[in-house]
This record gives C-alpha cells, sequence and structure tokens, in this order.
C-alpha cells in the first residue's frame, strides 16, 4: 500500500468518525432541556464549519510556501503526497452556493429527524439515501466529473 491509499483510508476512517460522531449533542442532555430550534442548531453547525474551514484555509495557505515563495514538501519523494496548493478566492466556485443551498435545509430537517426519531434510525435512512444519490449523481447524471 502506498502513502496516497495510507491518507486516503485515514481520511475516511477520520470523515466516519467525525460525520458518525456529530449528531450525539444533539440528543445530548442540554440541547434536550433548552430544546432549540433546528434552523438554529444548523446555524451552529454552519458557524463552526466557517471557523474550522477559515483555519484550515490558513493552515494550507501556510504550508504552501515558504519565505521565498517555493512550494513546502515534509518529504521529497512524496512531494505529490505532502504538496499544498494556496488557496485564493480564484479557486472560488459559484457550485459553493448550490452546495449551500441544499446543505442548509439538509441539516435543518437532519436536526429535527434526529429530534424525532433518534440517532440510529435518522442517520441510517439519510445515509443510505446519500449513497443511492450519489451513485446516480456521479455515474448517471455527471459521469464526466471525476
Amino acid at each position: 500500500m502506498d502513502a496516497d491509499e495510507i491518507a486516503g483510508l485515514v481520511a475516511a476512517f477520520l470523515a466516519a468518525l467525525s460525520f458518525g460522531s456529530y449528531t450525539v449533542p444533539m440528543k445530548g442532555e442540554a440541547a434536550t432541556r433548552v430544546d432549540v430550534d433546528p434552523l438554529v442548531f444548523q446555524s451552529y453547525k454552519a458557524f463552526t464549519v466557517l471557523a474550522t474551514g477559515t483555519v484550515l484555509i490558513c493552515f494550507n495557505n501556510a504550508m504552501a510556501e515558504d519565505d521565498d515563495g517555493t512550494a513546502t514538501s515534509t518529504n521529497s519523494s512524496e512531494s505529490s503526497y505532502w504538496t499544498f496548493h494556496e488557496w485564493t478566492f480564484s479557486d472560488f466556485t459559484p457550485w459553493a452556493f448550490v452546495s449551500a443551498f441544499l446543505w442548509v435545509p439538509g441539516g435543518t430537517a437532519g436536526v429535527y429527524a434526529i429530534r424525532r426519531a433518534g440517532i440510529a434510525v435518522s442517520v441510517g435512512i439519510w445515509s443510505c439515501v446519500i449513497i443511492l444519490l450519489s451513485f446516480v449523481w456521479g455515474v448517471l447524471i455527471l459521469p464526466w466529473v471525476r
């Protein structure tokens, strides 16, 4: 197994751990006692995504170039794995708005579903639907976008 495959598996594990755990605070005693509106809870999630994304962009841009303007690499033999691309606003895509337009109502509905049906049922249903929709979009509707 090469470094890219190992990094991919580690990233997949971290994603599964994060996505599998982020719903737990929604059913916590404090959130249940206060009965936070699902849209407000989604707003908390959106702000956290903004803050985390900003920190990660700053980290990425700090790693992208040394003081002399050359790209950094922690291991020259694995430069394709460790090379960072500096993010700028010219890298922005309008598809981000489409994604956000779908993510906000989906996240709000997810909070409501977890409150009413529970974590196991809600996440189990939406995970299956996400797999099917991702397949349809990726293989049947937009096969050239990879």
